[in-house]
């Protein structure tokens, strides 16, 4: 065996141990290293014929370097209607662990919010995924809860990122979905630990969009709508050949 096929060899046996799922659909995917434009690296994970950056978006400017308003005061950010970011209470060790917070209108800003090549996912997208984990996931507007089990797959194991007792979590998806909580409409952060929020780019009104939620206490992954002012995560997913 060459060196060239031994190389190639071991990256496959990395690939199979990492990611379940990305060798069960195509065994030649192998993880990209992306990074945004202020240089933040994240990895990807093939989940389906999906591929998501493995991490939470944390860019403080958009796509074409124009700088992300951040640091809004309470009043500030409840009074807002366009593109924001914040760090959950302003902690540098929570931005390492979650990532940034942001409104949905700097999910839709045209200057773009994930790298090149990348976009924040819509609602069908997110559909495609829970169905994908989840063949027997509800995937319509009839019910909240999407799936009982396609939340579990999706969440890190351990009590590192969730609180206690992180119910279900088996990250066999390997999406490492942590829980970022969310910055409230009204300026509040709420909820680290405990619930993981996540926009889509989906708009449902004029004045609410599309997201989802992971929960500590059970594996569910949770479709709603919501106010456009809030503070969630944001993950991307790679643009379409």
């Amino acid at each position: 065996m060459t060196t060239i096929n031994r190389i190639g060899f071991v990256a496959l046996l990395l690939i199979s141990s990492t990611s379940v799922f990305a060798q069960n659909v195509n065994n030649n995917s192998i993880p990209e290293i992306v990074k945004d434009i202020e240089g933040n690296v994240y990895h990807t994970v093939v989940v389906g014929k999906q591929v998501w950056l493995q991490e939470n978006l944390r860019t403080r400017k958009y796509r074409n370097g124009k700088a992300i308003a951040s640091k809004l005061t309470k009043e500030q950010w409840s009074k807002n209607t366009t593109g924001a970011c914040a760090v959950y209470e302003n902690d540098s060790i929570k931005e390492s662990a979650f990532g940034l917070l942001y409104n949905w209108y700097a999910v839709v800003n045209p200057s773009g919010l994930c790298p090149a090549g990348w976009h924040v996912a819509k609602d069908s997208e997110w559909n495609k995924m829970v169905k994908y984990l989840d063949d027997y996931s509800d995937t319509t507007e009839i019910k909240r809860v999407q799936s009982e089990i396609a939340g579990g797959k999706m969440k890190e194991i351990g009590i590192t990122h969730w609180a206690t007792p992180n119910t279900g979590a088996t990250s066999e998806a390997n999406f490492l979905a942590f829980g970022g909580g969310n910055r409230g409409p009204n300026g509040n952060f709420n909820d680290v630990g405990a619930y993981g929020y996540w926009w889509t780019s989906t708009s449902s009104n004029s004045a609410e969009a599309y997201g989802r939620l992971l929960s500590y206490f059970n594996s569910n992954i949770d479709r709603f709508k919501t106010s456009k002012t809030l503070g969630f995560s944001v993950r991307c997913i790679k643009n379409a050949k």
